[in-house]
């Protein structure tokens, strides 16, 4: 068994929601501003990227590819469908060709591109 690690995304961060509007860097997380909650879970996820490097693990940095976009999220860190169905496209697309590797004598077919949901909130 081979393991992959993966990043975790949130809501809040650096930016502008598109879908609201609103300063992601300047929302409330606790007593921290969403721009330093974030630096705090890129704490983590720079852990999780230097472990994947070191010990030679594929690391799929969901972090990086999953928008900051709250058509995505009921709240900073859960899912909506539309959210779910992003995080099985980026993880398919970036799983792909790490099996692509891991196994080459039976894959087939090209990996998916990475591609927004049809659905709409």
């Amino acid at each position: 068994m081979q393991p992959v690690l993966v990043t975790q995304p949130l809501l809040y961060g650096t930016g502008v929601d598109p879908t609201t509007g609103v300063d992601l860097g300047t929302v409330r997380i606790r007593d921290l501003g969403g721009s330093t909650a974030w630096q705090l879970m890129e704490r983590y996820n720079d852990i999780t990227r230097r472990l994947g490097r070191v010990a030679d693990v594929p690391v799929i940095d969901l972090a990086a590819d999953m928008p900051k976009d709250s058509r995505y999220y009921y709240d900073w860190m859960h899912f909506t469908p539309a959210g779910s169905e992003m995080v099985a496209n980026v993880i398919a697309s970036r799983v792909c060709p790490i099996l692509h590797g891991w196994f080459p004598g039976h894959s087939t077919g090209d990996c998916p591109a990475i591609a927004p949901p049809e659905t709409a909130n």
